[in-house]
């Protein structure tokens, strides 16, 4: 058996010990015999506690533990049914929603909803799975075409369990969502590291698998995309792909007309591109305040705002490729 994660945990100081065998829980005693090589957690939840809780502590004792042959079968996934699907009492609470919360609040309630829904049933070991809502950004004005996309952190479990994101971001074509778009349909990847270096995703190395499922109404009306990274490999089975196919169905009820956008109206542009991605990004960041501290603009709203910022940028860069060229 792979030792180093007892030696690992027996550098941890005392106090962090006691702390840890009260979280996992076991006795004290226990995580000195683990470190000592007397016992070895046999209980599968218990080496998933212990692989969670140091996950805070030090990644890397974590990282020891799904080393050893032995503990493996504690990270494997759970066996995928064919005719999994979506609990009925998911879908009634989701219509109750629709139907009864006030619509200031009900697209919020609604996606944070369904965002426990797929935690629940995709990852409830909470070993690492991350969900973002990537949305097309309105056009300045109904003769022009989205031309970007925004990516909204969502809710997450194991390392990005506290945020998934460095901050909200944009992205353009070139990219999975991107992809899924311009199909229509649901797009994976198992690992693309051009589009990890690209984007300010928080732990990028424990992603394994990711997919970008479009959020559409009336057939080919499309409002962005529900993308979902996990830390597992080939995590995107059959069965898998049909349920979040059908979360992203849920997820479109959150959202209003206004939000969906027909494929001919959809245009995305390399923007950021790879290589300005994090220039440009301070640039959105910045032209949001400029906009916002200008009188003119003091009644706009978050996304008109937005609008601006994107507009702005955009002639910014041509100008820019064009000095190039």
């Amino acid at each position: 058996m792979n030792d180093q994660w007892r030696i690992m945990l027996g550098d941890l100081p005392t106090e962090v010990r006691r702390l840890l065998a009260k979280q996992i829980p076991v006795d004290y005693g226990t995580i000195n015999r683990w470190i000592n090589g007397s016992s070895t957690p046999r209980d599968l939840d218990v080496i998933r506690e212990l692989a969670r809780r140091v996950r805070e502590i030090d990644p890397q004792i974590e990282a020891a533990l799904r080393d050893v042959p032995e503990f493996l079968p504690a990270f494997e996934l759970p066996a995928s049914e064919d005719d999994v699907r979506v609990p009925a009492s998911y879908s009634e609470d989701a219509l109750d929603m629709l139907a009864s919360v006030a619509k200031f609040v009900s697209q919020y309630t609604l996606q944070s909803h369904v965002y426990e829904y797929i935690v629940s049933q995709l990852d409830p070991h909470k070993d690492g799975l991350m969900l973002l809502f990537v949305q097309c950004i309105e056009p300045p004005s109904p003769s022009e075409k989205v031309t970007a996309l925004k990516v909204i952190p969502g809710r997450g479990t194991g390392p990005w369990a506290a945020n998934q994101v460095e901050h909200a971001f944009i992205i353009g074509s070139g990219t999975l969502c991107a992809a899924a778009i311009a199909s229509g349909r649901p797009a994976f990847y198992p690992t693309d590291q051009s589009f990890m270096r690209s984007v300010p995703l928080l732990a990028r190395e424990h992603i394994r698998s990711f997919g970008a499922f479009p959020v559409s109404r009336w057939g080919d009306e499309i409002a962005g995309v529900l993308f979902i990274a996990s830390a597992h490999v080939d995590f995107f089975t059959p069965a898998r792909r049909k349920l979040m196919k059908t979360y992203a169905n849920m997820f479109a009820l959150s959202l209003r007309e206004k939000h969906f956008y027909s494929s001919d109206r959809i245009d995305l542009q390399p923007f950021p591109s790879a290589q300005n991605q994090s220039a440009v990004l301070k640039r959105f960041h910045r032209t949001i305040v400029s906009l916002r501290a200008q009188p003119e603009n003091k009644d706009l709203s978050v996304e008109e705002l937005e609008r601006l910022a994107i507009q702005r940028i955009d002639e910014i860069c041509l100008k820019e490729q064009e000095d190039y060229a």
